[in-house]
C-alpha cells in the first residue's frame, strides 16, 4: 500500500495506484472528520502546472504552456517565431571583466527570458 500526499498551503491533492483506492478513501475520510473539504476529484492542475493521463499507457505529462504563454506575454515575446541560437558554433568564449558583469536585476530578467 502507498499514498502520496501533495500539500501546499491549503491544497492537497492525494497519488495512489487504483489498488490503494480504499486506503486514499479512508484518508479522505479521516480528513473530513477534522476539516470542512470538497473533493473535486482526478486533478489536471497543480500549482500552475497541467496534468494530463494517459492510463492506457500508464503516462503521466505535466505542462507549464499557460505560465510560459503568460512569461511571453509579460516580455512582449508572444508573437516571436522560432529561430536557431544566433551564435556562431565553435566560437571560444573569455570570463567577462567586472565592468561587462550584469546587474542583479538584468541577470532576473535575462533568466525570465530563458
Amino acid at each position: 500500500m502507498q499514498l502520496i500526499i501533495v500539500t501546499y498551503v491549503d491544497d492537497l491533492q492525494l497519488v495512489y495506484h487504483k489498488r490503494d483506492e480504499k486506503l486514499a478513501e479512508d484518508v479522505i475520510s479521516a480528513f473530513r472528520e477534522r476539516f470542512d473539504i470538497t473533493d473535486e476529484g482526478n486533478f489536471s492542475w497543480h500549482l500552475g502546472i497541467h496534468y494530463t493521463r494517459d492510463c492506457d499507457k500508464r503516462l503521466t505529462t505535466a505542462s507549464q504552456q499557460l505560465y510560459l504563454e503568460t512569461v511571453l506575454e509579460r516580455l512582449g515575446f508572444e508573437n516571436l517565431k522560432p529561430r536557431n541560437t544566433p551564435m556562431v558554433a565553435g566560437q571560444r568564449l573569455t570570463k567577462a571583466s567586472d565592468d561587462e558583469l550584469l546587474r542583479d536585476e538584468e541577470v532576473t530578467e535575462f533568466r525570465e527570458q530563458l
